[in-house]
């Protein structure tokens, strides 16, 4: 099931819920040492428990060891989003409206922004065919002239 609108956090907050619920409201330690103890042995069983779903995500790729952050560089490659459509079909996407699909209404749509062609691709996404995501609409997206203003 995908879920929209929540970020890298999401996953964090949810294992804070259930270390509360199973580890901090079910046992009583008399000192911060005992609560430890119980910690490590839940942690270490929930590891275990989900150790299959871990060895079976896909291996990450190794950071390039020469890679140097340019600042100026305009954006390059695909940034792809989650959103939900509205009553009109439209979807709201880094601070825009765009209109994708009037028979889409209220539906998850897979929002591919690509930088380097300057467009937007919106994919219809489906439950009963999760690996056929059809093409509702391309529409054009000129890259942002920002500096950037930070510092890293």
């Amino acid at each position: 099931m995908l879920i929209e609108k929540h970020g890298v956090q999401n996953p964090v907050e949810g294992f804070n819920a259930l270390w509360q619920a199973k580890v901090w409201q079910r046992h009583h330690c008399r000192n911060v040492a005992a609560l430890e103890r119980v910690s490590a042995s839940y942690i270490a069983a929930h590891r275990a428990k989900t150790a299959a779903r871990r060895e079976g995500a896909p291996a990450r790729r190794r950071f390039p060891a020469r890679f140097a952050f340019d600042l100026r560089a305009p954006l390059t490659g695909t940034m792809i989003f989650l959103r939900r459509s509205n009553e009109q079909g439209d979807v709201h996407l880094l601070g825009r409206t765009f209109p994708v699909a009037k028979h889409w209404l209220h539906r998850l749509v897979r929002c591919e922004v690509d930088f380097t062609q300057q467009n937007i691709r919106f994919h219809a996404l489906r439950r009963r065919d999760p690996d056929n995501h059809p093409l509702l609409d391309t529409l054009s997206y000129p890259r942002p002239h920002k500096l950037f203003k930070g510092s890293i």
